[in-house]
């Protein structure tokens, strides 16, 4: 008798996919009963949208209600530093206007040539 032990690597993946080949009805039965009536035909997904930053984003709600652990998200899609830069307290400059061009010069106000 030998004794010893044993690196075994099982992917995640092929595992899952080895379940899904199982099946969970016979196959027969799956046929007969898929699209048959409202209770066994796919129903289309809950969908929601929301304006973010990149643009306009339309996403699928959760599938399954859990009342108990209901999901809330406080934000959709916000890439890091997409927000506007503001601090309390302080109210944000108004636009500079717009610089005009000299006509006798024809400068700028700020200084260069406008040509």
């Amino acid at each position: 008798m030998h004794g010893g032990s044993y690196r075994v690597h099982v992917p995640l993946t092929r595992a899952a996919l080895w379940i899904l080949g199982l099946g969970l009805f016979e196959r027969g039965f799956a046929h007969e009963t898929a699209g048959r009536g409202e209770q066994h035909s796919p129903r289309a997904p809950e969908t929601f949208g929301a304006l973010t930053p990149p643009g306009h984003f339309q996403g699928v709600t959760d599938q399954v209600r859990m009342p108990a652990t209901p999901g809330r998200y406080r934000t959709v899609l916000v890439p890091r530093g997409s927000g506007r830069p503001e601090w309390p307290g302080v109210r944000p400059a108004p636009p500079a206007p717009a610089s005009r061009r000299s006509r006798r010069t024809g400068t700028s106000a700020a200084g260069g040539s406008a040509r």
